[in-house]
């Protein structure tokens, strides 16, 4: 049985299925522990580096599937992830071990690691020796008192009368820093920040209160192996903790059907966003409520909302109930979709010789005439990009209507190209995309109410498709 990753989960369902279920293994455990190491003892002219695991990536296989790497860089909260891509995990002793468990998704912290580096301003001159300066720092957490491990500088678990450099966690909030004064530029904290700015110190904590963070593990917890014939390899040096158990064929089957359903989602940019929508009735839905948005936000779990309105024109001055030349700012500004339609009522206008169709603006900068189609549909895509400039925005052309041949796609149509062009937006061209349902009376019989506004069927089939996989590749 191979086990599933959901990047590659539609392939591995028909190749589990093919393979022997009966001697599939689920990985149980699966966890990396802390490990820091030091060698020789520490000064400043020699240091002795702190040495800990870093976790870049976690390789599961068995003979029977190719090998799925998963790198901390992918599935780590950013915030963790300290060292080019991977996960720091450090240690003091058997009992004192960072852990990160890889199903569960869990980091448990027992130490924290401190650079002194310049940057560390609460820094306070305590005292002075004939030969060395005492400095104090304030930890932000709380420590083991006594406990402590440093690349320049000894740590001391007792106080010292000596005159010699030393580091002591001395409570269990603060830090004791003795130096030698000929290192510091002048006897102060900013003699001591100025020096550490040149010559970072690491120092390493034991935590009083262990500390759990959930940073995100494999994309799947339900992992699933040949039985007894199966690896997990991380970087040189780390043991790992891993176990599988052998189940049986209808927990396999199960959890590989969930598995198909989560690699859906991790792998659908719509999944659970959010989709605002503004236009005539078409966006509307006339011929079916919510029309082809409300089909989209439902098949991939987003939150909906349509302003669009049937009769929507957009410039303004005509008779229409909206108008979406400034209709805009009413959109919701956390959307992560807004996708607007319209244009084909303001052609009726035209006709009607109650609308102009104008020439585009000259610039970016001139006030935009909303009483005329042309800058009017300027209007409508700047004020679009400038509430959506960091997030996925487009306009959709309708299908191949009953509208006006001459105004429409002779008036109309090539401005709307020119300043779709001009302000960047996004569009897709449904009247040279889908058939010419408004030309074929049969055609408009089984797929429109009334010539024009689509059915049911035709926002499911048509519409909806073609919509939802472009928005997908903005």
């Amino acid at each position: 049985m191979t086990k599933v990753k959901p990047s590659a989960m539609s392939a591995a369902t028909s190749a589990a299925i093919r393979l022997k279920i009966l001697n599939a293994g689920k990985i149980t455990t699966l966890s990396i522990d802390g490990e820091t190491t030091q060698t020789g003892t520490p000064s400043v002219e020699t240091p002795a580096p702190l040495v800990h695991n870093t976790l870049s990536s976690l390789t599961l296989k068995d003979s029977e599937t190719t090998v799925d790497t998963y790198f901390m860089r992918d599935i780590i909260s950013p915030d963790k992830i300290e060292s080019d891509g991977k996960l720091v995990l450090r240690s003091f002793d058997a009992n004192t071990k960072d852990n990160y468990n890889a199903l569960t998704g869990a980091l448990l912290r027992k130490t924290r690691e401190f650079v002194f580096d310049g940057r560390n301003a609460w820094f306070a001159l305590s005292g002075q020796n004939a030969n060395t300066a005492y400095f104090i720092y304030s930890l932000p957490i709380t420590a083991v008192p006594g406990v402590g491990k440093c690349d320049k500088f000894q740590h001391k678990v007792q106080a010292v009368t000596t005159d010699e450099e030393f580091i002591r966690v001395a409570s269990a909030t603060e830090v004791y820093f003795v130096i030698n004064k000929s290192r510091l530029s002048e006897v102060s904290t900013s003699g001591l920040i100025a020096w550490l700015a040149t010559n970072p110190v690491k120092l390493l904590v034991k935590l009083a209160t262990p500390v759990t963070y959930g940073v995100g593990g494999l994309p799947n917890q339900d992992v699933y192996v040949k039985h007894s014939d199966s690896s997990v390899v991380a970087d040189t040096g780390i043991t790992i903790t891993y176990t599988e158990s052998q189940v049986d064929d209808a927990d396999v089957r199960k959890s590989i059907r969930a598995a198909n359903r989560i690699a859906r989602i991790q792998t659908n940019p719509l999944y659970g966003k959010i989709i605002s929508l503004d236009g005539d009735s078409i966006a509307a839905g006339y011929g079916y409520t919510g029309g082809y948005g409300k089909i989209i936000a439902d098949r991939n779990n987003m939150t909906y909302e349509n302003l669009s309105v049937g009769g929507a024109s957009v410039a303004i001055g005509t008779t229409a109930p909206h108008f979406l030349s400034t209709s805009i700012a009413s959109m919701r500004a956390d959307a992560d979709y807004a996708i607007i339609e319209g244009g084909i009522n303001d052609s009726a206008y035209i006709v009607a010789g109650t609308l102009t169709v104008g020439t585009l603006s000259a610039d970016y900068v001139s006030v935009l005439d909303t009483t005329v189609f042309a800058t009017a549909f300027e209007a409508m895509l700047k004020a679009l990009v400038t509430r959506y400039r960091d997030k996925k925005y487009g306009y959709v052309f309708i299908h191949n209507s009953k509208a006006d041949d001459h105004v429409w796609n002779t008036g109309m149509r090539p401005l709307m190209f020119q300043a779709l062009a001009k302000w960047g937006v996004p569009y897709l061209d449904l009247q040279t995309l889908l058939p010419p349902i408004g030309r074929v009376e049969s055609w408009n019989l089984a797929y429109t109410i009334d010539g024009i506004h689509p059915n049911e069927k035709f926002y499911r089939e048509m519409y909806a498709p073609k919509i939802e996989s472009w928005m997908k590749t903005l």
